[in-house]
């Protein structure tokens, strides 16, 4: 089970540890990669989305981005999920867009 990992990723996260913070968030993606089953996809596909939230806010937007579109992209999700982690996804984006925005302009 990969709930261990991942609620000791969120209180890295809580504690501003980002270096261990983001490698326990990415351990818990790459259990429940191995132990989901099809009635159990969604909550990893959960832990999948929340891993995208940690990356996108530490500025590791290309792989926050992978892991989202791999999280809405799960089947048999619930509606209102679905929604959620669409919503989500498009939010990934515009963090990295206006952090491309910042840089730019102090490149100026």
């Amino acid at each position: 089970d990969a709930l261990p990992i991942w609620t000791a990723a969120r209180v890295y996260e809580a504690a501003g540890d980002t270096a261990r913070a983001l490698p326990a968030f990415r351990k818990a993606v790459t259990i429940g990669d191995l132990v989901s089953t099809p009635n159990t996809q969604w909550r990893f596909s959960q832990t999948r989305m929340e891993a995208a939230m940690a990356l996108a806010r530490h500025g590791q937007f290309d792989e926050a981005e992978t892991l989202a579109e791999e999280a809405v992209a799960f089947p048999k999700l619930p509606t209102g999920q679905q929604q959620q982690m669409t919503q989500q996804l498009e939010q990934i984006g515009q963090m990295k867009r206006a952090a491309a925005a910042r840089a730019s302009r102090a490149q100026q």
